[in-house]
């Protein structure tokens, strides 16, 4: 009786078989239901059209909400530890620095504007804003739950008194506006981390890439420069914003094509 011939081998010496498959990213969820009107409303639009009006939205609800948070955390007056350090109290107080502390506004529509084009890039951009969002309630559970105050503002009143009027009420009008009841984790340091690393996924030119984040490393000490923050807020605000990139908007930048547009 012949007895059967073992499995040949492949020239290359690799035994012949079921190879397995490589692992494709997991998938990103899908929108929230809350951009449905607007995918619908702008499914006729241009396509910049659509992404400023998801972005419109998200930067309203997003200042408003901020504002309500962080006064009624001022009002409770209540605060539940102080994780100030020496060196917090070292640091100088610089008012010029709020120059760069100002330009955290410019990065949410520049994520607008370095989207690439396509549903894929539509896609991207709910989920950055998703993800911001996300971070954002984390932060504003932390500022009425656990609330720690920065409360090293007097160093900055002789700097002031030395600078130019302009400078002095640009400060007045950031007090009143942001009571020091948000410090940590920081949004400023997050919600900026997760847009940088966001434009820079889509960035391929290492000049502008290294100008970002020299850009972005100057709006972080620029925290600490002008009393607004201390540096447990910016570490904490680092590691939330890490996480949120890689856990939740890079997500979405890597997932495959589908249709985003609700149905009829």
């Amino acid at each position: 009786m012949p007895t059967q011939d073992p499995d040949p081998v492949a020239p290359s010496g690799v035994v012949p078989g079921p190879q397995p498959r490589a692992a494709s990213p997991r998938p990103a969820p899908p929108p929230w239901p809350c951009w449905a009107p607007i995918l619908r409303w702008a499914r006729t639009r241009s396509e910049s059209r659509l992404r400023w009006s998801l972005f419109g939205p998200f930067a309203l609800l997003m200042c408003a909400s901020y504002y309500v948070i962080v006064h009624v955390a001022a009002a409770s007056g209540r605060v539940g530890w102080d994780p100030t350090t020496d060196l917090d109290r070292w640091l100088p107080a610089v008012p010029i620095a709020l120059m760069p502390y100002l330009t955290h506004v410019l990065y949410y529509p520049a994520c607008v504007v370095r989207c690439p084009p396509g549903e894929p890039g539509t896609r991207a951009l709910i989920g950055l804003l998703q993800t911001l969002v996300q971070v954002a309630l984390i932060s504003f559970a932390v500022f009425l739950f656990c609330p720690a105050k920065v409360d090293l503002r007097d160093p900055l009143q002789d700097p002031l008194l030395a600078s130019h009027p302009l400078l002095a009420r640009a400060f007045a009008c950031l007090h009143a506006l942001d009571p020091p009841f948000n410090a940590w984790p920081s949004l400023h340091i997050s919600h900026t981390l997760v847009a940088l690393l966001f434009i820079q996924y889509y960035e391929n030119r290492k000049v502008v890439r290294w100008c970002l984040w020299c850009a972005w490393w100057l709006l972080a000490a620029s925290t600490l420069l002008t009393k607004q923050h201390l540096v447990f807020d910016g570490l904490t605000g680092a590691a939330l914003g890490l996480g949120a990139w890689y856990w939740g908007a890079r997500r979405y930048c890597r997932a495959s094509s589908s249709p985003i547009a609700p149905a009829d």
